[in-house]
This record gives C-alpha cells, sequence and structure tokens, in this order.
C-alpha cells in the first residue's frame, strides 16, 4: 500500500516539474499546453484528495478515533457534496440525482461521515463514461439508515471487488485515466465502522456500482 501511496504522490509532482521545463524552454503550442494543464490538474486534484484522506486517517489513529456523534441532516450532505463535485460532474456530463428523504437523519460524527460520503461520490464519478447516472437513496431499517450510492458507470472486476470487500489496496484508473489507489475506501469503512456502521460494495462489470453505508439512526432516547 505504500509503495502505491508514494507513487501517486510523486506522479504530479514530476509532471508538474516537466511542464515547467518544457514552458521554460517554450517547446509547447497552445493545443499541447491545455493539454498538458488538464492532465496535471487532474493529478494534483487526485494528490490533493489522496494527502486529505491520509491525514485524516492518520489523525483518527493518533486520537484513538474520538467520535463525536450527532443527528446528521443526510440529505444536506450530499447536497454539499455534490455542489463540492460539480465541475467533475459537469465536464464528464454525469446525471445527478439526489433522492435522500429530506427529514433523514444519521446518528454519526459529521466530519467522517463527510469523508466516507465525498469519496463513494469521488469514487462514483470516477468510474463513470459520460452520459452514465448517479443516484443517491436512503432509507431507515429498524435502528439504522442505509445510504446507497448507485452509479451506471463500468463496474468492478470480481477479482479486484473482491480484494476491496477484504480491505486490501487496489490501484485502478478511471474512465479518463483518474488516478487512484482505492486508499479512499480504507478509512471509509473504518470511519463507518468506528460509527457503529458498516459499509458494503457491490457491483456488476458493465452496469455499475452499488456502494451501501449503513448509520446508527438518531436515538428515539434523545
Amino acid at each position: 500500500m505504500y509503495a502505491c501511496i508514494a507513487h501517486d504522490l510523486k506522479v504530479p509532482l514530476h509532471s508538474l516539474k516537466e511542464m515547467l521545463s518544457l514552458l521554460k524552454g517554450g517547446h509547447l503550442n497552445d493545443a499541447q499546453l491545455n493539454t498538458t494543464m488538464e492532465e496535471l490538474r487532474r493529478d494534483v486534484d487526485n494528490s490533493a484528495e489522496l494527502v486529505s484522506n491520509l491525514l485524516s486517517w492518520a489523525a483518527s489513529q493518533m486520537n484513538g478515533r474520538m467520535i463525536s456523534p450527532a443527528a446528521l441532516p443526510v440529505n444536506q450532505l450530499v447536497n454539499d457534496i455534490i455542489w463540492h463535485f460539480g465541475k467533475q460532474v459537469s465536464d464528464k456530463k454525469l446525471g445527478f440525482s439526489n433522492e435522500l428523504p429530506p427529514g433523514l437523519l444519521a446518528w454519526a460524527d459529521s466530519t467522517m461521515t463527510q469523508i466516507i460520503l465525498r469519496n463513494l461520490v469521488s469514487n462514483a464519478i470516477k468510474f463513470c463514461n459520460p452520459g452514465d447516472t448517479i443516484v443517491i437513496q436512503g432509507k431507515t431499517i429498524n435502528d439504522l439508515v442505509e445510504i446507497c450510492i448507485a452509479d451506471s458507470g463500468i463496474g468492478i472486476e470480481q477479482g479486484v471487488l473482491k480484494k476491496i470487500n477484504s480491505k486490501e489496496s487496489v490501484t485502478t484508473s478511471g474512465t479518463i485515466n483518474e488516478k487512484g489507489t482505492g486508499l479512499g475506501l480504507l478509512p471509509c469503512g473504518e470511519f463507518a465502522e468506528a460509527n457503529q456502521g458498516r459499509l458494503r460494495v457491490e457491483s456488476e462489470p458493465g452496469k455499475g456500482n452499488w456502494f451501501y453505508l449503513t448509520l446508527p439512526a438518531v436515538p428515539t432516547s434523545l
């Protein structure tokens, strides 16, 4: 896992160094510059996300996973995340639908829940082709809240899916070669369990992915 992390952090820095060298030498025309800038932007975005995941994960380990549960309006959390990824969704021309009930409340740590949902939405975007759709639904099942992030993208091969569900690090690329180490799903699973929840992944190659996040519902005693 650490080799994958080191590789994915080094790649955009190396690309930036190469691009600055080419710019300094005046070796790029406008079309080449635009292409290079777009590739660099994707690499840097991925590295920023990776560093964010690493810092969140490291902080949880150092602090003994201090949990501060609260009643979370899941619909609003997802709306904020959709806004955050608005450009990626627009660039890929994806359909995005938040069908979570407005009154759906989960009982969990706000920061950890946002990290989980952000990573799951990011993965859905990464493995969709232009024209695909992402739908987020949720419901209460007894004393649990189940959130499903479903996409109509390329899906996950069964061998890779098995590794993901076995909590192994997996290196994959998105539909437009977005880089990824799979690290984001590791803290997602741990954060879900730390909040007395669970993360489950289902997929069918060529038809899409279904990420199920279960969290406690708000206790009736409150």
